[in-house]
């Protein structure tokens, strides 16, 4: 209930509200002792059966289905084969060459950055 729904209740409809309260509490009491737990540990039961806890992956697990999904993709785009999984490239120590960019490139790329950010300055 919302504080402006309390506030435009009167005295009278708050205080049955408040032995409503009370009766549902005594009944979930009730309930809790028949089923032989007691009602803090209805609450956690309930809460763990709607699924609202946590569970952690392995990290195995995310690497398989890492793989899985970049087999996937290479499938997709067509490749021949799918490299190795990146997650087995680290485990061995052995990681991948790191692409260098020709000098011709790099200075394309500046260029292309100097006319956006200048289109952008000048669009202010």
């Amino acid at each position: 209930m919302s504080t402006s729904t309390l506030a435009n209740l009167s005295l009278a409809a708050l205080r049955e509200a408040v032995e409503i309260k009370e009766q549902i509490n005594k009944l979930q009491a009730r309930l809790a002792a028949l089923l032989g737990s007691s009602p803090a540990t209805a609450v956690v039961a309930k809460a763990a059966k709607s699924g609202k806890g946590h569970s952690k992956m392995s990290q195995a697990a995310r690497d398989r289905i890492g793989a899985a999904q970049r087999l996937r993709w290479a499938k997709q785009k067509g490749a021949a084969k799918a490299a190795a999984p990146a997650s087995a490239a680290k485990s061995k120590g052995t990681a991948k060459p790191k692409r260098n960019l020709s000098a011709a490139a790099r200075k394309k790329l500046s260029d292309m950055m100097k006319a956006r950010w200048a289109a952008r300055k000048n669009k202010k």
